[in-house]
């Protein structure tokens, strides 16, 4: 019967040309009661050929040992001619002693992986509840909602965690009043919050984009100073690092030397001055229509009156949006609201959340 050679490394091995012979060399070795097994071998020959067979007797190592050879341990490979084994009762207590060696201690100081806990370990109770959860889930079970189970606490959890409604502001209604802001922005009585003011503040009509697109011609309209501001912002917005706006007077040079960056696909930022008390506007809405622009801004000051500016719009003509300054200078900062889109306040790009920001700021110092 052919033996098959186990899988396990070998640490003693005894030749024999029987496996009788085999095993009685390993006996006299290694005692009568150690673990002795024999399996047939070819040795010697070259490239497999003309090798003769032999019979090894050899000795196993527990499940485990053969890691710690590789590392060195006492357990490392000798053969029948090194020094003589112990007799059977010391090849038991070496036995005993791997045993005693080989604990859970070693194996995880023998891996590189880590196990983080938390500070709050879980109860062995929930733990429990969320196993028999999992198993009635997997049965198709309904789970009773026992004390202390996950559902239960999650209820509890969810119950207890009810977000607060926003507070509600006295006399908001009244200093948006106060303030200019027209009415179809105010939030309703039941709705007189932070987060009301927010919402109706979102009614605002919305600006379209500035466009960006190569030979795109803006055209920013305003008392000078204003319409710098507001056309340098528009720079910034729009990314054009090495563009800067610049100043012109409504005349056929200025209009030629547009047009010549308009067939360059460049995109060019104009300022116009036009106050809004100035005599000249109809020339400049006449010269502004005939350079047909793809964007009109019109700089403003907060402090101008609502009428004014729209008596100054018609006159222009088209106006896509406005920039609006300056609006700590005026006691009515919202008077300007729903005029026409705005895209920047105070240099800033606009928004809701902005105006409410600004608005609420504006109440809280008329009330000191």
């Amino acid at each position: 019967m052919k033996l098959l050679r186990p899988c396990e490394p070998i640490i003693f091995e005894f030749e024999g040309r029987t496996s009788d012979e085999a095993i009685q060399r390993a006996r006299q070795e290694l005692g009568d009661s150690a673990p002795i097994r024999c399996w047939k071998a070819r040795r010697g020959g070259f490239f497999g050929f003309f090798a003769r067979e032999t019979y090894i007797a050899g000795l196993t190592p527990p499940e485990g040992l053969a890691k710690q050879e590789k590392a060195g341990s006492p357990w490392s490979h000798r053969s029948h001619t090194d020094e003589a084994v112990a007799d059977s009762d010391d090849w038991a207590n070496q036995l005993l002693k791997y045993a005693e060696r080989t604990t859970l201690s070693d194996l995880v100081e023998g891996t590189k992986d880590k196990v983080v806990l938390g500070l709050d370990l879980i109860p062995e109770n929930v733990f429990s509840s969320v196993l028999s959860e999992a198993e009635a889930t997997l049965n198709g079970q309904s789970t009773p909602k026992a004390e202390g189970s996950v559902q239960t606490r999650r209820q509890e959890y969810l119950e207890q965690s009810v977000v607060a409604e926003p507070e509600r502001i006295e006399g908001l209604i009244e200093s948006l009043i106060g303030i200019g802001v027209p009415s179809q922005y105010h939030p309703c009585e039941s709705d007189a919050t932070l987060d009301g003011l927010l919402r109706s503040l979102r009614k605002l009509p919305e600006a379209r984009p500035i466009p960006i697109s190569g030979g795109s011609v803006i055209v920013v309209v305003g008392e000078c100073h204003e319409a710098i501001a507001a056309a340098r912002q528009v720079v910034a917005t729009l990314g054009l690092v090495s563009s800067e706006p610049f100043a012109v007077e409504p005349s056929d040079s200025a209009r030629l030397q547009i047009l010549l960056r308009q067939c360059a696909k460049k995109v060019t930022v104009i300022v116009v001055d036009a106050p809004l008390r100035s005599r000249c506007l109809n020339e400049v809405a006449s010269w502004v229509e005939k350079l047909k622009p793809d964007y009109v801004l019109g700089a403003v000051s907060a402090t101008n009156k609502r009428s004014d500016v729209d008596r100054w719009q018609r006159q222009l003509g088209c106006i896509d949006a406005l920039a609006v300054s300056s609006l700590s200078d005026t006691a009515a900062p919202g008077e300007l609201l729903g005029v026409h889109p705005i895209v920047y306040i105070d240099g800033l790009p606009a928004s809701a959340l902005r105006w409410v920001l600004a608005l609420v700021g504006s109440i809280m110092e008329s009330g000191r």
